[in-house]
Order: C-alpha cells, then structure tokens, then sequence
C-alpha cells in the first residue's frame, strides 16, 4: 500500500522497478475501489530501471489520502525481492 499524505495530491510521471525475479503487478484505488490497470501488467512492460524509469504519456494525479494497493504475482519460482518507485511531485493546496 502507498497512502498520499494529507497535505496535497501527488503527481506521478515516472515508474521504476528493481527485483531479482520476474513479476506482474495491478494497482488500484482503495478510496473508491477503481482499478488503475486494466489487467495485470508484466514488470518489462510498465517500468523501467532505476537510472531509465517508465516515463507515463500522461502524469497521473491522486488526491490527498488516497491509498493505492498494489497486487503483486511472482513469475520467478523463486524468492523474489520488488522495489517500486514512483517517481513525482506533490502539488500543495492551500
């Protein structure tokens, strides 16, 4: 779970992974039960490395406090470490 701080919404623009295994991975929005991918999405298909993260078309923006899930299948069989980072900015509203 990811939760955005109270203090203004969050902009995502970039998204990287590192693991020792493969991966598939689905995000949604626990404040209203959406889910943000259509599918399950394949680690190589939607992020990049750290020094060449995934570069979103189009940034998205959640709200203040919402808590994102991320469902995570490991395709490795075998014991599988994930870091994932979004990369962004916080726009404070005052």
């Amino acid at each position: 779970f990811i939760r955005i701080p109270t203090t203004g919404h969050f902009e995502v623009a970039k998204i990287a992974a590192v693991s020792t295994g493969a991966f598939r991975y689905r995000v949604r929005d626990n404040r209203n039960g959406r889910m943000l991918t259509n599918d399950w999405i394949h680690v190589n298909a939607a992020t990049g490395a750290g020094p060449l993260p995934l570069i979103l078309p189009e940034p998205i923006v959640w709200q203040p406090n919402s808590q994102l899930q991320f469902d995570f299948v490991d395709l490795s069989a075998a014991p599988n470490t994930i870091y994932l980072t979004l990369a962004g900015r916080m726009i404070y509203v005052g």
